[in-house]
Protein backbone atom coordinates (compact mmCIF):
# COMPACT_ATOMS: atom_id res chain seq x y z
CA UNK A 1 0.00 0.00 0.00
CA UNK A 2 1.48 3.21 -0.93
CA UNK A 3 0.55 6.37 1.17
CA UNK A 4 0.74 9.85 0.45
CA UNK A 5 4.00 12.31 1.85
CA UNK A 6 3.82 15.82 2.14
CA UNK A 7 5.58 18.90 1.22
CA UNK A 8 5.25 21.45 3.78
CA UNK A 9 6.34 24.42 3.26
CA UNK A 10 6.22 27.76 5.53
CA UNK A 11 6.59 31.26 3.29
CA UNK A 12 7.46 34.91 4.24
CA UNK A 13 7.10 36.58 1.16
CA UNK A 14 9.37 39.80 0.66
CA UNK A 15 8.54 41.11 -2.34
CA UNK A 16 4.62 40.14 -3.47
CA UNK A 17 5.66 41.31 -6.89
CA UNK A 18 8.16 38.90 -7.80
CA UNK A 19 6.58 36.01 -5.89
CA UNK A 20 3.96 36.33 -7.87
CA UNK A 21 6.49 35.58 -11.09
CA UNK A 22 7.56 32.22 -9.10
CA UNK A 23 3.92 31.00 -8.33
CA UNK A 24 3.10 31.09 -11.71
CA UNK A 25 6.12 29.36 -13.06
CA UNK A 26 6.37 27.06 -10.29
CA UNK A 27 2.50 26.11 -9.34
CA UNK A 28 2.23 24.51 -12.62
CA UNK A 29 5.11 21.68 -11.94
CA UNK A 30 3.33 20.47 -8.84
CA UNK A 31 0.39 18.45 -10.74
CA UNK A 32 2.51 17.01 -13.63
CA UNK A 33 4.94 15.46 -10.67
CA UNK A 34 1.90 13.36 -9.36
CA UNK A 35 1.25 16.52 -6.08
CA UNK A 36 -1.92 18.34 -5.18
CA UNK A 37 -2.11 22.08 -3.33
CA UNK A 38 -4.24 20.86 0.22
CA UNK A 39 -3.44 23.68 1.96
CA UNK A 40 -2.09 26.98 2.04
CA UNK A 41 -2.50 30.61 2.93
CA UNK A 42 -1.94 32.49 5.87
CA UNK A 43 -1.79 30.26 9.54
CA UNK A 44 -3.97 30.53 12.41
CA UNK A 45 -1.40 30.74 15.04
CA UNK A 46 -1.77 28.55 17.93
CA UNK A 47 1.78 28.23 19.66
CA UNK A 48 4.76 29.49 20.02
CA UNK A 49 6.67 32.02 18.30
CA UNK A 50 4.85 33.46 15.27
CA UNK A 51 6.52 33.54 11.89
CA UNK A 52 5.73 36.03 9.15
CA UNK A 53 4.50 34.73 6.11
CA UNK A 54 2.12 32.11 4.81
CA UNK A 55 2.17 28.03 4.71
CA UNK A 56 1.51 25.73 2.03
CA UNK A 57 1.09 21.79 2.08
CA UNK A 58 1.56 19.88 -1.20
CA UNK A 59 0.73 15.96 -1.27
CA UNK A 60 2.94 13.65 -3.12
CA UNK A 61 1.91 9.77 -3.53
CA UNK A 62 5.31 8.90 -2.47
CA UNK A 63 8.53 10.42 -0.94
CA UNK A 64 10.17 9.51 -4.96
CA UNK A 65 7.85 11.83 -6.50
CA UNK A 66 7.89 14.71 -4.19
CA UNK A 67 12.18 14.37 -4.54
CA UNK A 68 11.87 14.11 -8.19
CA UNK A 69 9.22 16.99 -8.39
CA UNK A 70 11.54 19.96 -6.21
CA UNK A 71 14.76 18.17 -7.93
CA UNK A 72 13.07 18.90 -11.30
CA UNK A 73 14.25 20.92 -14.06
CA UNK A 74 10.66 22.65 -14.10
CA UNK A 75 10.97 23.42 -10.55
CA UNK A 76 14.67 24.58 -10.67
CA UNK A 77 13.86 26.87 -12.99
CA UNK A 78 11.19 28.66 -10.41
CA UNK A 79 13.31 28.14 -7.44
CA UNK A 80 15.58 31.30 -8.21
CA UNK A 81 12.74 33.48 -8.56
CA UNK A 82 10.83 31.74 -5.01
CA UNK A 83 14.75 32.54 -3.23
CA UNK A 84 14.48 36.50 -4.11
CA UNK A 85 11.17 37.22 -3.60
CA UNK A 86 10.92 35.63 -0.04
CA UNK A 87 12.61 33.51 2.83
CA UNK A 88 11.45 29.43 3.09
CA UNK A 89 12.14 26.56 5.34
CA UNK A 90 10.62 23.46 2.99
CA UNK A 91 10.34 19.98 4.14
CA UNK A 92 9.23 16.98 3.24
CA UNK A 93 6.93 14.50 5.88
CA UNK A 94 6.08 10.98 5.61
CA UNK A 95 3.04 9.79 7.64
CA UNK A 96 4.01 8.39 11.19
CA UNK A 97 3.88 4.59 11.31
Amino acid sequence: MTVAVYVVAHIAVEDPDAYADYQRQGLPTIAPAGGRVIAGGGPVHLEGEEMPGGSAIVEFPTMEAALAWYHSDAYQAAVPLRQKASRAVMMGLEPMP
